[in-house]
């Protein structure tokens, strides 16, 4: 019984992590999931040539989901399991453009251009002008340009400034994701539960 309260208890802090303190997780592997599209530009002035997509991130203790690059200066880790810290992200921007996720040609692409336009420029919207600036195919710039649009013009409520959740590490890339929805957690503790019921039988089948 111990074993499954520790297990519950260690998924309840995952639903709520972040509010106070960062949560280490471990990380099996990241996979782009689909081809990335070309991004090319300049970040305070420096030159650089990146690819932008969706990412999905295998994890020991909360499964798969969907992240993005928060970082265009850092690599992703070449060899896993690698730990992360998972914490909120306070980043108004950020929250504003994942709220807007969908399904347009160039939407995993967009969306990632337009986070990193939210990162790094204090007002988002310009891709031509700022810290951050690109120079990429017409249809992912028009797109980026129309996602970011978008997000300013909505209101509280219109999307969770609180949503977004970070995984962070000192070494390789940092991560973005909106926090996985509470049924997801329903799920995780229902599954814990199972095998906190299996474990317990069979310690007092071998009693």
């Amino acid at each position: 019984m111990k074993t499954l309260l520790k297990s519950v208890a260690a998924a309840a802090v995952l639903a709520v992590a972040g509010a106070a303190h960062a949560v280490p997780v471990t990380l099996t592997g990241v996979t782009l999931l689909s081809p990335a599209s070309p991004v090319f530009g300049t970040l305070n002035g420096a030159p650089y040539g990146d690819g932008a997509g969706a990412l999905r991130v295998d994890t020991v203790e909360m499964g798969s989901f969907v992240a993005f690059c928060i970082e265009l200066d850092a690599l992703l880790s070449p060899t896993y399991p690698v730990t992360y810290n998972y914490t909120t992200y306070a980043q108004d921007g950020v929250a504003r453009v994942l709220s807007l996720y969908g399904t347009g040609a160039y939407s995993a692409a967009a969306t990632q251009v337009a986070i990193w336009e939210a990162v790094y420029d204090s007002v988002a919207g310009d891709l031509s002008a700022g810290m951050f600036t690109l120079n990429a195919p017409a249809g992912l710039l028009a797109e980026s340009t129309a996602l970011l649009a978008a997000a300013g013009g909505l209101s509280v409520g219109q999307y969770d400034p609180t949503s977004l959740r970070t995984l962070q590490n000192r070494t390789y890339q940092d991560l973005v994701t909106v926090v996985p929805e509470p049924s997801t957690y329903a799920l995780l503790l229902a599954g814990l539960t199972g095998i906190g019921f299996v474990a317990r039988r069979r310690s007092q089948d071998r009693a």
